[in-house]
């Protein structure tokens, strides 16, 4: 697509916007299921729990809202390509971001369409989502090396990264001493979507340019 400068299509904002949104609707899932979760505790409770109809009463908020946010996240990653400079690193940043967004969202139907009670797949597919998530903010701040616009963003970037991809290896390992799995998928997904919420008000920030298109591209 044409790229002129610093500038970005005028559809990068609105993919700004659905990233904040993504993040905010799975913010809300979670903090809804949490807070109506039986024993809910931030260093034990799964991701998954949260959505397993037998143990969640809110197990369908989780979901619902788990696959509305992956839908909002995949259209907003097809819409920031103008905001990363033209190189291999911006793509393959972009498609895994892409895939993160729509393993958050199978990870959710899953939860809904998969069996009830005890099991460890759910917490399998927590683990590619998250994983997709965080290699995805670590190849992406690759693409951004050299290019003013993202400033700070891209030392966050690499903080916020490497975190989430701290707490999924403690995950994957069943915890690490008094930090269980719970515990580690928190601490997955807390640099995740407050790095959608920072990264999308920064770029909501960049300058646009408004080509004589009939379609937005993406």
């Amino acid at each position: 697509m044409q790229r002129l400068g610093p500038l970005v299509h005028r559809v990068a904002h609105r993919g700004a916007l659905l990233l904040i949104a993504s993040a905010v609707v799975y913010l809300a899932g979670l903090g809804t299921s949490a807070a109506a979760f039986a024993g809910f505790s931030p260093s034990s409770t799964t991701l998954a729990d949260l959505g397993n109809v037998s143990l969640s009463r809110f197990a369908y908020v989780f979901v619902a809202t788990g696959a509305v946010a992956g839908v909002l996240g995949f259209v907003g990653s097809l819409w920031i390509r103008s905001s990363l400079p033209t190189r291999s690193t911006r793509t393959i940043g972009l498609l895994v971001l892409e895939a993160a967004f729509l393993a958050q969202a199978a990870f959710s139907l899953y939860l809904l369409a998969g069996p009830a009670g005890p099991s460890t797949a759910p917490d399998a597919f927590a683990l590619a989502y998250l994983g997709a998530a965080s290699l995805s903010m670590l190849i992406l701040v690759l693409a951004m090396l050299r290019d003013p616009r993202w400033g700070g963003l891209r030392l966050y970037t690499i903080i916020s990264g490497f975190a989430s991809l701290g707490g999924i290896i403690v995950a994957a390992r069943g915890g690490v001493g008094a930090l269980s799995t719970g515990g580690a998928d928190w601490i997955a997904i807390a640099p995740w979507l407050a790095w959608l919420i920072v990264a999308g008000v920064h770029l909501a920030r960049f300058r646009v340019y408004a080509p004589a298109i009939s379609a937005p591209p993406i």
